[in-house]
């Protein structure tokens, strides 16, 4: 059982090198798992004993499962975590062209401890927003690693 666990575990950090890629593969597992995704700008019928979730901006999740009695009566549990980790993110209009190449701007997020990723593989991950009008679509995900020289 701990070895399934922790090889579950592995996989989703591997599906998760964004909080985009997070949020993504935590909605995957929840709607397995039979939960009912609501939207924030709709209101919302819950019923008891029910399993549900929301996202807000790709990058944040939660989820529930409705308690049949009050939680006045009975309490509840709460968990909560975070889907971000320390990284280079790369800046708005990041793209530059130096000596024939194309350079990315990138700014420090979180407390990243720069010096432990230089013997480390460069990664990159983003999404890409459908056009305006195409807005209800989800986001387009991309991971690519880059393996050092």
């Amino acid at each position: 059982m701990k070895t399934e666990s922790l090889s579950q575990l592995l996989s989703f950090l591997d599906a998760s090198p964004t909080p985009f890629h997070a949020v993504d593969a935590l909605r995957n597992r929840l709607n397995a798992f039979g939960f009912e995704e609501l939207l924030e700008q709709e209101s919302w019928k819950i019923h008891p004993g029910s399993k549900y979730f929301v996202v807000r901006g790709d990058t944040s999740i939660a989820a529930w499962i409705q308690g049949t009695e009050s939680p006045s009566v009975t309490g509840f549990r709460l968990i909560g975590a975070h889907t971000d980790s320390p990284n280079l993110r790369i800046k708005p209009q990041p793209d530059l062209n130096q000596h024939g190449y194309l350079q990315f701007g990138v700014e420090v997020y979180g407390g990243a401890l720069l010096s432990s990723w230089a013997d480390r593989d460069l990664s990159l991950g983003w999404n890409d927003l459908p056009e305006k009008q195409n807005r209800k679509n989800r986001r387009t995900l991309f991971f690519i690693i880059l393996n050092r020289f």
